[in-house]
């Protein structure tokens, strides 16, 4: 059987939202519901995902250049969810992937059997 691909939607970056948003360690983040953040799919080739604030508005992006499979969308959008957590929560750092968002995703990946050194 061939590899299964998925094209990744707004959709699916929803639902994969909410569904990380029931577990832990998202659960206890106090995050904002899935209806108030604008997902959208990028052409961008130097990312994954990002997560972007802009005043009100809320927007995760996923590419479909690197998210082809389902389990690469679920850990792209937990590592998007702890730089969403760490804006809502006031946690700043001049390196995004410093050492505060390195100990949340390092619970996030005990949580989730994710390999740390992807995140």
């Amino acid at each position: 059987m061939a590899d299964l691909v998925i094209v990744p939607t707004p959709e699916m970056c929803s639902a994969a939202y909410d569904l990380l948003d029931l577990t832990e360690p998202f659960c206890r983040w106090n995050l904002p519901s899935s209806d108030s953040i604008k997902f959208e799919i990028t052409t961008k080739k130097d990312r994954h995902g990002d997560c972007e604030v802009c005043g009100p508005d809320i927007i995760i992006r996923i590419s479909p250049h690197y998210v082809g499979r389902m389990d690469s969308l679920i850990e792209t959008m937990a590592h998007e969810m702890i730089h969403l957590h760490m804006y809502c929560a006031g946690i700043a750092e001049p390196d995004p992937h410093g050492k505060g968002f390195k100990k949340l995703a390092s619970l996030v990946c005990k949580w989730h059997g994710f390999d740390p050194k992807l995140f």
